[in-house]
């Protein structure tokens, strides 16, 4: 029984590193083309004290593109537990993903 445990726990944590291999694969993909295409002059990213949420100084910059330029789109960059924090009718990246890195 043991033996089967173990080997089970092989294939499975073998199958999980092959996935987080492909994910890593693709999204590098992702990202190569992204940075063939030209850069959007009508969005705004924005990101705060390693993926906090809205704050500071990016805070006030954001406050003031949204007063000034209301046809510019702005976008937070935040971790999941801090999209809270990210103020309503932006779009809320998440690092690591491919929204983060379109």
């Amino acid at each position: 029984l043991r033996l089967a445990m173990t080997l089970r726990r092989r294939v499975a944590g073998g199958g999980l590193r092959c996935l987080r291999a492909l994910r890593a694969a693709l999204l590098q993909a992702h990202y190569q083309i992204q940075l063939c295409l030209p850069v959007r002059a009508d969005r705004a990213v924005f990101a705060a004290y390693w993926g906090r949420g809205h704050g500071c100084s990016p805070g006030a910059l954001e406050a003031a593109f949204r007063a000034l330029a209301p046809h510019i789109r702005t976008a937070w960059i935040a971790r999941p537990g801090h999209h809270g924090r990210t103020p309503p009718g932006t779009r809320r990246l998440t690092p690591g993903t491919a929204a983060y890195w379109t």
